[in-house]
């Protein structure tokens, strides 16, 4: 789900540069695909150290993360910087920075995938000796830690963060039919209401029931189809062992030029994966007249 942090709204930013990027194929390469399920343990010594944006990701953006042995962490993305924390938790990594909520950070034995879900979804990071690299952090850790905690606490709950132009809206929803999406061993999906979010893109709002006794990730798969136009929907939510959750879907406005009276003829796919290994369960197709 979105959260109203700008760290998050930066990593949210990096993730779409990632799939725009001159490539095509957004953060993943074809030999990057193979390495999804080799990602399901993760050791303290093998992350430590500074890490950069895979170049062969093509995003135009530089991105950096600093990972101590002391648990500290550090994220760079252009001219921001944010201080956070790591720990290695259950065979994967576990990062947090500031106003975000944790993100796993896995390790292939060769590139750090940061983020949950399909590989498209995630950014790569390699390890870096440059010098050049540990000087951009070095450069903005005095100044930029406190401007970005100054404008993380000063947006609170609502309202447009300090320095960023996201503004916050109330959310809205109008219940409709419900429609069931899947209901098998592994869960239950139901979409249950139709409105906007906090930044006034056009979503639904999904009840989902984990059936099993392990931790699964819920994904939309890329792209969707509204009306006929190809446009990417914004799922991403992690499911405990027998949780029951409401979670959005969401479309971009500007992406679909309007609100939810224009989400018509909805057509995808949802993708289930265990929360720790990213292996496949299963894949439910979705579609909404």
């Amino acid at each position: 789900m979105k959260k109203l942090a700008i760290a998050s709204i930066l990593m949210a930013a990096l993730f779409a540069f990632s799939l725009v990027g001159c490539s095509g194929q957004g953060g993943t390469n074809a030999s990057n695909q193979s390495n999804s399920s080799s990602t399901a343990q993760t050791s303290s010594e093998a992350i430590i150290g500074y890490w950069q944006l895979d170049p062969d990701a093509s995003i135009v953006i530089s991105a950096y993360l600093h990972l101590e042995s002391d648990g500290s962490a550090e994220f760079v993305a252009g001219d921001s910087y944010y201080e956070g924390k790591w720990k290695v938790e259950d065979g994967s990594a576990i990062a947090t920075f500031e106003g975000a909520e944790p993100t796993k950070v896995s390790f292939d034995g060769e590139k750090l995938w940061f983020g949950s879900g399909s590989n498209s979804s995630r950014l790569v990071f390699v390890k870096t000796d440059d010098n050049a690299v540990k000087h951009a952090v070095s450069d903005l850790r005095g100044a930029g830690a406190g401007a970005a905690a100054s404008a993380a606490s000063s947006s609170g709950e609502s309202g447009a963060s300090a320095g960023s132009d996201v503004e916050i809206y109330e959310e809205v929803f109008e219940a409709i039919e419900p429609v069931v999406i899947a209901d098998d061993a592994n869960c239950t999906i139901t979409v249950t209401a139709k409105g906007t979010d906090f930044t006034n893109d056009p979503c639904y709002r999904l009840s989902v029931t984990n059936k099993t006794a392990k931790a699964l990730y819920l994904a939309a798969e890329e792209p969707f189809t509204v009306g006929g136009k190809k446009i990417d929907a914004g799922l991403g939510d992690s499911l405990d062992p027998g949780e029951t959750v409401d979670v959005t879907m969401f479309f971009a406005h500007e992406d679909l030029g309007g609100g939810p009276e224009l989400l018509v003829d909805v057509t995808g796919t949802i993708n289930l994966e265990e929360d720790d290994t990213f292996v496949a369960v299963a894949d439910y197709p979705f579609h909404l007249d």
